[in-house]
Protein backbone atom coordinates (compact mmCIF):
# COMPACT_ATOMS: atom_id res chain seq x y z
CA UNK A 1 0.00 0.00 0.00
CA UNK A 2 1.28 3.05 -0.98
CA UNK A 3 0.46 6.78 0.42
CA UNK A 4 0.69 9.73 -1.14
CA UNK A 5 0.16 13.35 -0.63
CA UNK A 6 -2.56 15.08 -3.28
CA UNK A 7 -0.85 16.21 -6.65
CA UNK A 8 -0.39 20.06 -7.31
CA UNK A 9 -4.33 20.54 -8.86
CA UNK A 10 -5.64 17.82 -6.74
CA UNK A 11 -8.46 18.26 -3.95
CA UNK A 12 -6.60 18.88 -0.83
CA UNK A 13 -7.30 16.80 2.04
CA UNK A 14 -9.70 17.55 4.55
CA UNK A 15 -11.35 15.16 7.13
CA UNK A 16 -15.07 16.46 7.49
CA UNK A 17 -17.34 16.01 4.69
CA UNK A 18 -18.45 18.95 2.28
CA UNK A 19 -22.26 17.73 2.11
CA UNK A 20 -22.43 18.36 6.19
CA UNK A 21 -21.64 21.74 5.56
CA UNK A 22 -24.03 22.16 2.89
CA UNK A 23 -26.98 20.62 4.59
CA UNK A 24 -26.32 22.81 7.82
CA UNK A 25 -25.44 26.79 6.83
CA UNK A 26 -27.14 27.63 4.07
CA UNK A 27 -25.94 28.29 0.36
CA UNK A 28 -26.49 32.45 1.07
CA UNK A 29 -24.22 32.42 4.08
CA UNK A 30 -21.41 29.82 2.68
CA UNK A 31 -21.44 32.33 0.04
CA UNK A 32 -20.87 35.36 2.20
CA UNK A 33 -18.71 33.60 4.32
CA UNK A 34 -16.45 32.58 1.79
CA UNK A 35 -16.29 36.16 0.89
CA UNK A 36 -14.68 37.44 3.53
CA UNK A 37 -12.05 34.16 3.54
CA UNK A 38 -10.79 35.57 0.20
CA UNK A 39 -10.40 39.30 1.12
CA UNK A 40 -8.48 37.94 4.40
CA UNK A 41 -10.84 39.28 6.73
CA UNK A 42 -11.26 38.18 10.50
CA UNK A 43 -13.88 35.11 10.75
CA UNK A 44 -15.44 34.24 13.83
CA UNK A 45 -17.19 31.01 13.86
CA UNK A 46 -19.65 30.30 16.85
CA UNK A 47 -21.46 26.87 17.54
CA UNK A 48 -22.72 25.30 20.95
CA UNK A 49 -20.99 21.95 19.18
CA UNK A 50 -17.15 21.29 19.05
CA UNK A 51 -17.97 19.16 15.93
CA UNK A 52 -19.38 22.21 13.83
CA UNK A 53 -16.51 24.39 14.61
CA UNK A 54 -14.18 21.83 12.99
CA UNK A 55 -16.30 21.14 10.45
CA UNK A 56 -16.86 24.72 9.42
CA UNK A 57 -13.28 25.80 9.96
CA UNK A 58 -12.05 22.83 7.94
CA UNK A 59 -14.44 22.98 5.14
CA UNK A 60 -14.53 26.39 4.22
CA UNK A 61 -10.17 26.20 4.25
CA UNK A 62 -10.58 23.86 1.70
CA UNK A 63 -13.20 25.38 -0.62
CA UNK A 64 -10.42 27.88 -1.33
CA UNK A 65 -8.19 25.52 -3.34
CA UNK A 66 -6.23 26.19 -4.96
CA UNK A 67 -5.64 28.92 -2.86
CA UNK A 68 -4.57 27.79 0.79
CA UNK A 69 -5.34 29.94 4.34
CA UNK A 70 -1.92 31.28 5.21
CA UNK A 71 -2.96 33.37 7.99
CA UNK A 72 -3.94 32.61 11.88
CA UNK A 73 -6.60 29.68 12.39
CA UNK A 74 -7.92 28.08 15.33
CA UNK A 75 -11.13 25.87 14.84
CA UNK A 76 -11.66 26.01 19.00
CA UNK A 77 -10.47 28.79 20.60
CA UNK A 78 -10.00 28.03 24.51
CA UNK A 79 -11.75 30.08 26.62
CA UNK A 80 -9.10 31.71 28.45
CA UNK A 81 -7.60 32.81 24.96
CA UNK A 82 -10.38 35.50 24.02
CA UNK A 83 -8.22 38.17 24.13
CA UNK A 84 -7.04 37.10 20.74
CA UNK A 85 -10.05 37.92 19.04
CA UNK A 86 -8.23 41.50 19.17
CA UNK A 87 -5.30 40.68 17.06
CA UNK A 88 -5.38 42.94 14.52
CA UNK A 89 -4.37 40.29 12.10
CA UNK A 90 -6.86 37.66 9.87
CA UNK A 91 -7.64 34.85 11.70
CA UNK A 92 -10.22 31.88 11.31
CA UNK A 93 -11.44 31.13 14.78
CA UNK A 94 -14.30 28.99 16.34
CA UNK A 95 -15.69 29.98 19.84
CA UNK A 96 -17.73 27.81 22.04
CA UNK A 97 -20.69 29.11 22.66
CA UNK A 98 -23.22 28.09 25.25
CA UNK A 99 -26.89 28.35 24.36
CA UNK A 100 -27.98 30.58 27.19
CA UNK A 101 -25.13 33.19 26.38
CA UNK A 102 -25.65 36.41 23.38
CA UNK A 103 -22.92 36.62 20.98
CA UNK A 104 -23.37 40.52 21.80
CA UNK A 105 -21.77 39.72 24.96
CA UNK A 106 -18.18 39.37 23.51
CA UNK A 107 -16.04 42.43 24.58
CA UNK A 108 -14.32 42.70 20.86
CA UNK A 109 -12.44 46.45 19.85
CA UNK A 110 -12.40 46.12 16.06
CA UNK A 111 -15.91 43.82 15.77
CA UNK A 112 -16.56 46.07 12.74
CA UNK A 113 -14.60 44.31 10.82
CA UNK A 114 -15.47 40.91 12.08
CA UNK A 115 -17.51 38.32 10.14
CA UNK A 116 -18.96 36.37 12.73
CA UNK A 117 -21.87 33.26 11.99
CA UNK A 118 -23.75 31.22 14.49
CA UNK A 119 -24.10 28.13 13.40
CA UNK A 120 -26.89 27.29 15.57
CA UNK A 121 -28.82 29.54 14.72
CA UNK A 122 -27.64 30.63 10.93
CA UNK A 123 -27.32 33.94 12.05
CA UNK A 124 -24.29 35.67 9.96
CA UNK A 125 -22.94 39.30 10.71
CA UNK A 126 -20.47 40.78 7.95
CA UNK A 127 -19.10 44.06 7.88
CA UNK A 128 -21.14 46.86 6.56
CA UNK A 129 -18.23 47.61 3.03
CA UNK A 130 -18.23 43.96 2.58
CA UNK A 131 -18.62 43.82 -1.66
CA UNK A 132 -20.62 41.44 -3.28
CA UNK A 133 -18.82 38.85 -5.80
CA UNK A 134 -20.11 39.69 -9.36
CA UNK A 135 -22.91 37.74 -10.95
CA UNK A 136 -24.27 36.74 -7.32
CA UNK A 137 -27.49 35.56 -8.26
CA UNK A 138 -25.86 33.74 -11.53
CA UNK A 139 -23.32 32.29 -9.34
CA UNK A 140 -26.11 30.98 -6.32
CA UNK A 141 -28.56 29.85 -9.11
CA UNK A 142 -25.44 27.24 -10.49
CA UNK A 143 -24.75 26.14 -6.92
CA UNK A 144 -28.10 25.29 -6.23
CA UNK A 145 -28.71 23.01 -9.62
CA UNK A 146 -25.27 21.52 -9.09
CA UNK A 147 -26.46 20.60 -5.32
CA UNK A 148 -29.77 19.17 -6.10
CA UNK A 149 -28.03 17.24 -8.59
CA UNK A 150 -26.23 15.51 -5.62
CA UNK A 151 -29.38 15.26 -3.60
CA UNK A 152 -27.71 17.47 -1.06
CA UNK A 153 -30.46 18.95 1.19
CA UNK A 154 -29.27 22.24 1.59
CA UNK A 155 -32.03 24.95 3.43
CA UNK A 156 -31.89 27.08 0.50
CA UNK A 157 -33.37 24.05 -1.98
CA UNK A 158 -35.59 22.95 1.25
CA UNK A 159 -36.44 26.52 1.74
CA UNK A 160 -37.22 26.62 -2.38
CA UNK A 161 -39.58 24.01 -2.52
CA UNK A 162 -41.80 25.07 0.66
CA UNK A 163 -42.46 28.15 -1.65
CA UNK A 164 -43.57 25.96 -4.75
CA UNK A 165 -45.30 23.87 -2.45
CA UNK A 166 -47.31 26.89 -0.41
CA UNK A 167 -48.67 23.72 1.87
CA UNK A 168 -45.56 23.69 3.67
CA UNK A 169 -45.41 19.78 3.65
CA UNK A 170 -42.83 17.31 3.54
CA UNK A 171 -42.87 15.26 0.15
CA UNK A 172 -43.34 11.45 0.65
CA UNK A 173 -39.49 9.47 -0.45
CA UNK A 174 -41.16 8.17 -3.19
CA UNK A 175 -42.90 11.12 -4.81
CA UNK A 176 -40.69 13.38 -4.34
CA UNK A 177 -40.02 16.06 -7.16
CA UNK A 178 -36.17 17.17 -7.59
CA UNK A 179 -35.30 21.21 -8.34
CA UNK A 180 -35.87 20.83 -11.76
CA UNK A 181 -39.63 19.19 -11.76
CA UNK A 182 -40.26 21.87 -9.70
CA UNK A 183 -39.27 24.61 -11.71
CA UNK A 184 -40.20 23.04 -14.85
CA UNK A 185 -43.78 22.66 -13.17
CA UNK A 186 -43.85 26.53 -12.07
CA UNK A 187 -42.37 27.58 -15.57
CA UNK A 188 -45.62 25.04 -17.33
CA UNK A 189 -48.35 27.32 -14.79
CA UNK A 190 -46.79 30.47 -15.59
CA UNK A 191 -47.15 29.89 -19.90
CA UNK A 192 -50.03 28.19 -19.48
CA UNK A 193 -52.28 29.31 -16.86
CA UNK A 194 -55.34 27.48 -17.57
CA UNK A 195 -53.84 24.00 -18.57
CA UNK A 196 -54.01 21.36 -15.60
CA UNK A 197 -50.50 20.65 -14.97
CA UNK A 198 -49.34 16.52 -15.59
CA UNK A 199 -50.67 14.31 -12.48
CA UNK A 200 -47.62 13.26 -10.16
CA UNK A 201 -45.07 15.69 -11.18
CA UNK A 202 -45.93 18.30 -8.39
CA UNK A 203 -49.35 18.58 -5.61
CA UNK A 204 -51.54 21.52 -7.47
CA UNK A 205 -51.57 24.81 -5.80
CA UNK A 206 -53.92 26.35 -3.65
CA UNK A 207 -53.27 29.94 -3.80
CA UNK A 208 -52.52 31.32 -7.08
CA UNK A 209 -51.20 34.82 -5.71
CA UNK A 210 -48.23 33.05 -4.72
CA UNK A 211 -46.89 32.12 -8.08
CA UNK A 212 -45.58 35.84 -9.26
CA UNK A 213 -43.61 35.97 -6.31
CA UNK A 214 -41.96 31.78 -7.38
CA UNK A 215 -41.38 32.97 -11.07
CA UNK A 216 -40.16 36.18 -10.43
CA UNK A 217 -37.21 34.74 -8.12
CA UNK A 218 -33.72 35.23 -9.60
CA UNK A 219 -33.32 31.58 -8.53
CA UNK A 220 -36.02 30.57 -10.80
CA UNK A 221 -35.21 32.44 -13.44
CA UNK A 222 -31.34 31.39 -13.91
CA UNK A 223 -32.91 27.70 -12.95
CA UNK A 224 -35.16 28.04 -16.24
CA UNK A 225 -32.25 28.89 -18.38
CA UNK A 226 -30.55 26.01 -17.08
CA UNK A 227 -32.72 23.86 -18.22
CA UNK A 228 -33.16 25.49 -21.77
CA UNK A 229 -29.53 24.75 -21.92
CA UNK A 230 -28.98 21.71 -20.86
CA UNK A 231 -32.40 20.62 -22.75
CA UNK A 232 -33.78 19.59 -19.78
CA UNK A 233 -37.14 21.25 -20.37
CA UNK A 234 -37.99 18.94 -23.54
CA UNK A 235 -41.02 16.79 -23.44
Amino acid sequence: IMWLLPGKWDLPLCDYPLKALFEHVSLKNIIKLMTCVLLEQQILIESSEFYYLMLCAECITALTFPFSWPHVFVPILPASQHGFLDAPVPFIMGLRKDLSTDSNELDIMNKASLCSINLDNGVIEIPDDLPTLPDYDALLARLTDVLSRYDVSCPDLIELQRQVSPSGGSFTDEKKPSIIDAIRFVKSISESPRQSPKPGLMPPLTQSSSLPKVTDHPIVRELQGIILRTGRGKK
